[in-house]
Order: C-alpha cells, then sequence, then structure tokens
C-alpha cells in the first residue's frame, strides 16, 4: 500500500518537519511512505499531476494557516482525479476543527487531530488490513450524519520512539526545522501550544545523534519548534553546551524565555562561537493587565536585564517580538511596550499582529472584547474594544518602514541621528511619523528595493527637517558606505571620487604620509588602490565616535568596512586641492 505525504511550504528555503517526521515513523512501522514538498507558488495543477504519477492509496496533506486554501483544493482535485485514494488531513489548522473540515469538504476521508505520527501509522495500518479506520483513536471520520471524533486530539507520550524525520532526505540548501521537545506549560490565549500542557523531551543522546547528522550534511541553520526552548535546564543547557563545542558552521534558532535566565547561563553564553546561536524571545506586551488577559507572565526587570547582557556579548543574534492587539492594550500601551523594547536594542524587532487561531481561547472571547477579524487565514483581527481598524492600519504601515529600515540593519547610524537629535529618544513617534508621511506619498504596501528605501528616506529627512539635513545624510552617506551594496551611491550625497576622479593618485603616492593609516602601504597602481580604499568627506556631520570638526576626510577599507575606518589628519590633506 503506497502511501504520500504533501505539503505546501511557505518558502522553498523551509522544509515540511511535520511530514517527514510522519512518513519516518511509519516507515518504522513497515509502511511504504513518501514525502512530497511544494511551495505556495507551486500551481495546483502541477502539484496534482505529480501525485496522480505516484498512485498513492493514502494521500495525507498537511494543513496549516498559510495552506489552508491550497490544501482544500488539492484535496478536491485530487479525489476526482483518484477516487479510489483515500485523503487523510492533519496539521494545527485542522486539528481542532475536525467535524466542520469533515462536513464541509466531501473529497476528505478522514482527520487527523493532534501529533500525528502515532495517530496516522495506526490509521494506515489499519486501511492495509482492509479496515474503515473506525476505532483508531484520534482519527475523526464520518459517521451516519455527523462526525465521530473519536477521542479527539492525541500526543506522543514517548518522543524517543520517533525516528529522525531526515533519515531520507537531508535538505542542505533549506532551512532544517527540528525539535527536541513537544508541548508547553503555559497558557497564552491567542496560542495553540498550550492546549497539551505536558512538555515532554526527546532523550539527549537522541538529540545529539540527530543533530550530528544534519551538521555532517552540511546544513546551514536549524530551527527549533520547541515552544519554550529553555524551559528545563537539564535538557537544554547540556544540549546547548554539546551545540557551542561543534565544528560548525550552522546556526541554531531557539525560541527562548529569556527571563529566567540566570548569571551562569549568560556567562556561558558570552562565550559560544558568534554565529552558533540565534534567540527569538517573545515579550508580545508590558502592560500588566494585557499579560494577565492574555495568559502570560513575566518579569521585564529580568528580561530587560538579561537581554542587556545578551547584546554586550555580541556574539548571539537577538529577535524580539511584540503583538498588536491584545486584550486591553490600545495604541498609547503598544507604543509604550515597543519604546521600551526598541531601547534594548535587539537585531530585530517583530511587529506581530494578533490572529485569533481556531481553538485558542481568544478565538473564544471574541465577543468579550468586541473583536472584528478575517474569518479566513491568516484570522488576522481588524479592531477590538482598545485598537480601531485605523489603528492598526496605521500600525500596518509602520510596520513595512520598520522592516525596511530597521530590522535591515542597514540605517543605524541614520536612525540614530534622527532619534537622538531630532525626535528625543522617542522611537515609536519618529516610525509613526515616518509610517504617516510614507502612507501619504503613496509609498505604502509596494515594493521596494535598496535604492528606493535610500531615496524616499533622503526625501522625507529633507522634507521634516530642512535645517538638519545635511547632517542626517552625512549619516546616511556613512551607512551606505558600511552596510549597503558598493554601487548604491546616489548623486545627492556628494560622492568624492567623483569630484576627484584620477587625481586622488597625488594623495595615495604620499608613501611615507599613508603609511600613517596603513602601515607597510605601498603604492602600486591606482586601479588596485582604489578597488581596496575608499576616501570620503563629510561636510556637516560625522556620526562615528567623538565629535569632529568638519569637513571632515575619512578613510574606509572596502573589504573590512564595518571595523576599518580612519580619520585623516587635516594637515595631511591641506596642500591637495583635490579635496575640497
Amino acid at each position: 500500500m503506497k502511501t504520500l505525504l504533501v505539503a505546501f511550504n511557505s518558502k522553498y528555503i523551509h522544509s515540511a518537519l511535520g511530514i517527514c517526521s510522519v512518513a519516518a515513523f511509519c516507515r518504522w512501522r513497515g509502511h511504504e511512505a513518501e514525502v512530497m514538498e511544494f511551495t505556495l507558488q507551486t500551481p495546483l495543477l502541477s502539484a496534482l499531476a505529480q501525485i496522480f504519477q505516484q498512485q498513492p492509496k493514502v494521500l495525507g496533506i498537511a494543513v496549516h494557516i498559510w495552506n489552508r486554501q491550497l490544501s482544500f483544493e488539492l484535496a478536491d482535485m485530487a479525489k476526482k482525479v483518484l477516487p479510489y485514494t483515500l485523503i487523510v488531513l492533519g496539521g494545527p489548522e485542522v486539528s481542532y476543527d475536525a467535524e466542520a473540515v469533515l462536513m464541509n469538504n466531501p473529497a476528505v476521508d478522514f482527520v487527523v487531530q493532534g501529533e500525528g505520527e502515532e495517530v496516522f501509522a495506526a490509521l494506515a495500518t489499519d486501511i492495509a488490513q482492509g479496515g474503515s479506520g473506525r476505532g483508531v483513536p484520534g482519527v475523526a471520520l464520518r459517521s451516519g450524519k455527523g462526525v465521530d471524533l473519536q477521542g479527539g486530539a492525541q500526543t506522543v507520550n514517548d518522543l524517543s520512539v520517533l525516528p529522525f524525520a531526515y533519515n531520507n532526505i537531508l535538505p542542505d540548501d533549506k532551512i532544517v526545522y527540528y525539535e527536541s521537545s513537544r508541548g508547553c506549560p503555559f497558557t497564552c490565549a491567542y496560542c495553540l501550544s498550550g492546549i497539551s500542557r505536558s512538555v515532554r523531551y526527546k532523550p539527549l543522546t537522541q538529540v545529539c545523534g540527530e543533530l550530528g547528522k544534519l551538521t555532517a550534511a552540511g546544513v546551514k541553520q536549524v530551527k527549533f519548534v520547541d515552544r519554550t526552548y529553555n524551559l528545563d535546564k537539564h535538557h537544554y543547557l547540556p544540549l546547548m553546551r554539546w551545540l557551542a563545542g561543534q565544528d560548525t558552521a550552522a546556526n541554531f534558532h531557539f525560541e527562548i524565555k529569556a527571563d529566567t535566565l540566570n548569571e551562569e547561563e549568560l556567562d556561558f553564553l558570552a562565550t559560544v562561537p558568534p554565529g552558533r546561536f540565534q534567540f527569538e524571545i517573545g515579550v508580545q506586551s508590558l502592560h500588566e493587565k494585557t499579560l494577565e488577559a492574555s495568559g502570560r507572565s513575566q518579569d521585564w526587570g529580568k528580561l530587560a536585564h538579561n537581554v542587556k547582557k545578551l547584546r554586550e556579548a555580541v556574539n548571539i543574534h537577538i529577535h524580539l517580538d511584540l503583538i498588536a492587539g491584545l486584550p486591553y492594550e490600545g495604541l498609547e500601551g503598544f507604543g509604550a511596550s515597543f519604546n521600551a523594547v526598541y531601547a534594548l536594542q535587539p537585531h530585530m524587532l517583530q511587529l506581530g499582529f494578533l490572529k485569533l487561531l481556531k481553538g485558542s481561547l481568544l478565538e473564544r472571547q471574541t465577543a468579550e472584547y468586541g473583536y472584528i477579524f478575517m474569518t479566513k487565514p491568516p484570522y488576522e483581527i481588524l479592531g477590538n474594544k482598545f485598537i480601531s481598524y485605523e489603528e492598526l492600519r496605521r500600525l500596518k504601515i509602520m510596520e513595512e518602514v520598520f522592516e525596511l529600515t530597521y530590522n535591515t540593519g542597514r540605517f543605524f547610524y541614520t536612525l540614530e541621528f534622527l532619534l537622538t537629535e531630532l525626535y528625543q529618544d522617542q522611537p515609536f513617534n519618529f516610525y509613526m511619523t515616518l509610517a504617516e508621511w510614507w502612507g501619504k506619498a503613496d509609498l505604502a504596501f509596494a515594493s521596494h528595493n535598496a535604492r528606493t528605501v535610500v531615496d524616499n528616506l533622503a526625501v522625507f529627512i529633507k522634507e521634516k527637517w530642512p535645517e538638519r539635513a545635511g547632517q542626517a545624510l552625512d549619516c546616511l552617506k556613512l551607512d551606505i558606505i558600511l552596510f549597503q551594496d558598493k554601487n548604491l551611491r546616489p548623486a545627492y550625497l556628494d560622492w568624492q571620487d567623483k569630484k576627484t576622479g584620477s587625481l586622488a593618485s597625488l594623495f595615495w603616492r604620499q608613501q611615507t604620509v599613508v603609511e600613517k593609516y596603513l602601515p607597510g602601504y605601498v603604492f602600486d597602481s591606482w586601479r588596485q588602490t582604489n578597488s581596496k580604499y575608499q576616501i570620503e568627506c563629510f561636510q556637516h556631520y560625522f556620526p562615528g565616535p567623538g565629535a569632529h570638526e568638519q569637513p571632515l576626510f575619512v578613510l574606509f577599507e572596502k573589504e573590512n568596512k564595518q571595523r576599518l575606518w580612519q580619520i585623516i589628519d587635516k594637515q595631511d590633506i591641506a596642500g591637495l586641492k583635490i579635496f575640497s
């Protein structure tokens, strides 16, 4: 009996852990099971043709918030061309809505509820033996005019029985999702993870063995899907120490609860090789009543202290999250949360918008809080008693400009100048002002590249702060030199090499002068020198360390720009009219 498991990933670089794990368990139980992954860009007819070619007896489809509609359409089309194939849906988008799924989708024969490995394998065994799926716990099926849920959502109690999900497929060109534990002890009202509160762990020896296979295969990034990775010190700390000691270039992403880290753990994390770990930390809100209504608890003082220490160590990428639209938090309250989190200067700050997931507590409290929301995926809210649709729309534009500026990491000095010099360290006020301007300029929700973002930011600066534009644009020039593509050189920033051309060789042929900045420097050719170094003039302001008199000339080493720049002494350029 041939079984085929398919999923639509949101992007090519993602991997479908769920169906890979179910297929591996089925094979371990002696069932032939194959995996077929598509993306949201895959034409349905193309996916259908590939499935038809396999002629499966059982077709399993993983349904998530991003692929729900595609999955239902595929099931309908597959039943039409493969009428004798049994179609099984599983995943979070159907696990807690099985009755409605079966009643509204006649092409679907079964719904697997909860964690799928043991349930799907038991269903496959039953079908192979001529059964109808009746009596298999966790499998929802039609019964008369209704639906029999047969026990509802199930869990795998012993994770050690699960074989390595990627034994047959090692996607070295993708982000690989991995789990070392399941379940969550917390009861966040917007989340489904806490529905099964029992936290279960894979044995550490098994985890290390599987991760070793991934690193040996050259996987570049492993994202742990453990809902809160650092719950049990006896599990996560030895594993982190093991990962830190591996000879690998792989990056490991974890979702952690930062306020539970202690000083010993922080000291260890400061020793981890740079780029080895990446932390995602859900703050969501700082408003106490909001946190209480959302079923969350956190020690903000401890969280802020620990994030600051992690940032000081430099070696770990820090990603913080906020959610707009939670109960009791209006626009002003969200702004206060944003300002506090922004002050921690994470590498990335994600502005999320509440989604009322099927089966979550908040989804059942829509009337209480006055929620209006999308009835189809992604179920995002459109407003509630505390924040209006108009305010959320403004936040949506702010999210866009924030993603294009701060979260790229390419406008560090420009944003620092605008915030400290012009917006009195009130980041929410600044980004909302930029968002308002962005919207009025008809730039919102359009396609942007690095050049258009730079150009639009420059126009914003000139319009809003004409008297300080020269200083702000000097900051923008430095950001372009350090963080942007070398070919991005807008003419309005007055680049030195476009003014001086080959005459700049007068400076570079003064070997004794240049050696003050570049010990051992020997002039070879103008072409070679120009390929290695760059000199720029800052007429109004230089955002580097210390106060400087303008104009100022700065030498940059092109291969190592972020770490090496040197200010040229005025005496060394005084006689060179080329720098004027």
